[in-house]
């Protein structure tokens, strides 16, 4: 109990300082230093050399720092609090930034056939469940050999196609303006999104 308390307190400490951190950094202006500092984040979460992080801190540490970036932020993180039983490897984490960029709020974005991990798959299935929506995809989000990206989306249908294989290295695209579909989420249009490769896997 005295260890769990202790625990407690030094992860309060470490957000404290990772709360700094960001008002310091110019985070909102340049994505690649804010990946990077995301990317940091994951990393003073471990625990005593785990390589994973534990469901509480990670759910902390995304309520912390992806305020204002993900605007399905609240759904999800309730939903990996009561449905996650696996702590989140460094891969879902990296993974839930290009899902927060890319995916729109009305599940635009997302590409049933795409690597995600089964987390976020579930997820996805969570949110079309309790908003009714289609699950049909007619977006796409296409990359090119020189490394220029955009996002296009087709306004009928929610769904976005995304280029497969693409998914290990975060990349920064930009999308086109859009209204959203469902009541049920914010109408803002998510003004950038981003892809990294990885293999499909079952957490």
């Amino acid at each position: 109990m005295v260890e769990s308390r202790m625990r407690e307190r030094h992860m309060n400490a470490i957000f404290d300082e990772l709360l700094k951190l960001m008002l310091q950094l110019n985070l909102m202006v340049d994505f690649s230093v804010f990946s990077r500092f995301y990317d940091f984040v994951f990393f003073v979460c471990r625990e005593n050399g785990q390589k994973n992080i534990t469901v509480s801190r990670a759910v902390a540490a995304w309520r912390l720092v992806l305020a204002g970036r993900f605007r399905l932020l609240n759904q999800w993180c309730d939903f990996v609090e009561k449905n996650q039983r696996h702590n989140i490897s460094e891969d879902t984490w990296q993974q839930v930034l290009a899902f927060s960029r890319c995916v729109h709020e009305t599940l635009e974005g997302y590409d049933p056939e795409g690597a995600w991990p089964v987390l976020i798959d579930d997820f996805v299935e969570h949110m079309y469940r309790i908003s009714g929506s289609n699950k049909d995809t007619n977006g796409f989000c296409s990359y090119g050999d020189s490394g220029s990206q955009l996002c296009a989306y087709d306004d009928s249908l929610p769904g976005l196609k995304l280029v497969p294989g693409l998914k290990r290295k975060l990349r920064e695209c930009n999308n086109d303006k859009m209204e959203s579909l469902e009541p049920l989420f914010s109408s803002s249009p998510n003004p950038n999104c981003t892809s990294n490769s990885k293999r499909r896997f079952i957490l």
